[in-house]
Formats: C-alpha cells, sequence, structure tokens
C-alpha cells in the first residue's frame, strides 16, 4: 500500500455497492508524484515497471479499504482473527501464481547458472521470498525478483488492515491521510 494510495482513499468514496467513484485530483497526483516518474531520464515513466506497481498498490489498497468498510461495520469482530483470516485469503490466491513463475525461473536460471550445484545449494534460502516474507528484511537468494512487490503489499496490509478495520472513519480521514503526507516527504527526499 503506497502513500499515495493514502491519500487517493481519503479522498475518494470507498465503497458504494452500485458504483465506485474516484476523484480525477488524487489519480493526478499519483501519476504525477509516484516515484518520481516525470524526472532524471529519457523514458522514466515506463522504467522498470513503476507505474505499473504503483497502481497494482492503489488498486490493492483500494480493494483493501472497501474490504475494510464492510468489515467494520460488524458487531464483536475479533480484529486478530479477521486479519489472519483476510491475509491468507490474499496469499492462497498469490502463492499457486507465484510458485509456478518461481519454479520455471528456477529451473531456466538453474540450467543457465556456471555452477549448477552452487546454485541448488544457496536456492534453499530463497524460502522467504516464497513465503512473501523478503521485504520484512529477511536475507534471501532471490530467484525471482520481481515478487518484491507482493511481499511489500501483503506486509502493509498485516499493519494497516488491522487499523483500517478497528476505526474505518478515523484510519481513512485522519489517521492515513497524515501518515501518507510524511511518507511522500521521507520519499522525495530518499
Amino acid at each position: 500500500l503506497s502513500p499515495i494510495t493514502v491519500i487517493l482513499l481519503s479522498n475518494s468514496t470507498i465503497f458504494v455497492p452500485e458504483q465506485i467513484t474516484v476523484d480525477v485530483l488524487p489519480v493526478g497526483l499519483t501519476a504525477f508524484l509516484s516515484s518520481r516518474l516525470f524526472a532524471n531520464a529519457e523514458n522514466p515513466l515506463f522504467r522498470a515497471g513503476k507505474i505499473g506497481v504503483e497502481f497494482f498498490f492503489i488498486v490493492s489498497g483500494y480493494l483493501m479499504a472497501a474490504k475494510a468498510e464492510k468489515v467494520s461495520q460488524i458487531q464483536g469482530l475479533k480484529i486478530g482473527t479477521e486479519t489472519a483470516s483476510y491475509l491468507m485469503n490474499k496469499v492462497k490466491s498469490l502463492l499457486p501464481h507465484t510458485l509456478l513463475a518461481f519454479a520455471i525461473i528456477w529451473i531456466v536460471t538453474g540450467v543457465l547458472h556456471d555452477n549448477p550445484k552452487s546454485y541448488l545449494a544457496e536456492s534453499v534460502y530463497s524460502v522467504w521470498e516464497v513465503s512473501f516474507l523478503w521485504m520484512s528484511g529477511l536475507g534471501t537468494t532471490l530467484i525471482n525478483r520481481q515478487t518484491w512487490y507482493l511481499s511489500s503489499m501483503l506486509l502493509a496490509m498485516l499493519v494497516l488492515y488491522p487499523f483500517a478495520i478497528s476505526n474505518f472513519n478515523r484510519f481513512v480521514k485522519a489517521t492515513a491521510p497524515a501518515i501518507a503526507v510524511f511518507l511522500l516527504g521521507w520519499i522525495a527526499y530518499a
């Protein structure tokens, strides 16, 4: 969940059964500010898939907020149980595709590697990549580096979802926008 997503969520209608509305200003800000795409290179908008990842986070955050809004209205909600259930459903839907991509890349890279035995030994450490935990800081051998955004998304949801369901209105209207402003300032100077 990116800082821009939080701004997008705070300025939008989160969930309306018949219609979902998004303001133009947050989407424009997202396009302009995300990852400083409009500066420092010949064609930075499409380099390294940055714009796709940013919008993946926006859509994921938007859908998480829509779910959180519905769930937050349940009386007697057990926040820990609901968070675990929500994340397990995410992992169950992502894992088969991730394992398939991992297996293909692992086989191709292993065949092309200079020393297949050492590659096999190093591959044991990629367990954190397949478990979506490698962006938590755990050291790993990276086979499919492109899964960093899945790990980031799930770890962000692990932190944000419980806050969103515990007091949805306060989180979306006050807490999340404040976090977004501070993170944007930090990212701008990083």
